[in-house]
């Protein structure tokens, strides 16, 4: 399409430049008094009387060549453009298929209900710029884990003390978690204080499985030290 339309582009711009041109020289044919020779002289003279014809046929010229050179190179640009976008969106697909297919699986060993996990969001915040061709670990995905980490670690060193809420349990620990789970795409049904402890391992055994086989992140939430489970396991 556009390799036509630079085609029809310089093609358009000749064609006017031979018709600008004709009037001058069929001017100077009605008026002079011209014989066909073919030394030298004649092909000087002839330069000379149809200049203006020729000035035009020569700058017509170079307009089609910068026409048809700065087409070239939009259309080399955009054909480059094409092949890296085309290669982006395979690189995309392909990681965010192995992805699916990896997070079926961890699904599948892990007390976590595929129903209450949203694994594209979970994607798109391990791998915001996957669209872009680039699948490195974002740092908000690490930085998130971490909030987890530090959410559960001050939580557990307050419990019982007098911060704690009634069941000595830091009472914002409820609001950070349910954000936190947010971000990666857990939902929690019918959210309460005591569901979120009670789910809080299984979320974090799940989301350790995904690290060690998919973002190589370090960090074992499944290992942290939480107190404050036995304000809940002592109301049974």
């Amino acid at each position: 399409m556009i390799l036509n339309i630079a085609v029809g582009a310089v093609c358009a711009i000749l064609t006017t430049g031979f018709i600008l041109a004709a009037f001058p020289a069929f001017d100077v044919l009605s008026k002079a008094n011209l014989e066909f020779c073919f030394t030298s002289g004649c092909f000087s003279n002839a330069a000379l009387i149809f200049s203006e014809s020729i000035d035009i046929i020569k700058n017509s010229s170079l307009i089609a060549a910068y026409t048809a050179a700065m087409s070239g190179s939009y259309i080399g640009l955009k054909t480059f453009n094409q092949t890296i976008n085309r290669d982006n969106y395979t690189r995309h697909s392909s990681n965010l298929s192995s992805f699916k297919t990896a997070i079926e699986e961890i699904v599948k060993s892990s007390n976590i209900s595929k129903e209450c996990l949203n694994t594209n969001k979970l994607y798109k915040l391990i791998y915001p710029n996957s669209e872009l061709g680039d699948i490195s670990i974002s740092k908000s995905y690490a930085q998130t884990i971490r909030k987890i980490q530090s959410c559960v670690e001050l939580t557990s060193s307050l419990y019982g003390s007098g911060n704690a809420s009634s069941q000595g349990v830091r009472p914002e620990h409820e609001t950070e978690m349910l954000q936190l789970f947010e971000l990666l795409g857990v939902t929690v049904q019918e959210p309460d204080l005591q569901r979120i402890v009670e789910i809080e391992l299984n979320v974090f055994t799940f989301l350790d499985k995904v690290n060690a086989t998919l973002t190589g992140i370090p960090e074992k939430l499944s290992d942290s030290r939480r107190d404050y489970t036995v304000a809940f396991r002592t109301r049974r």
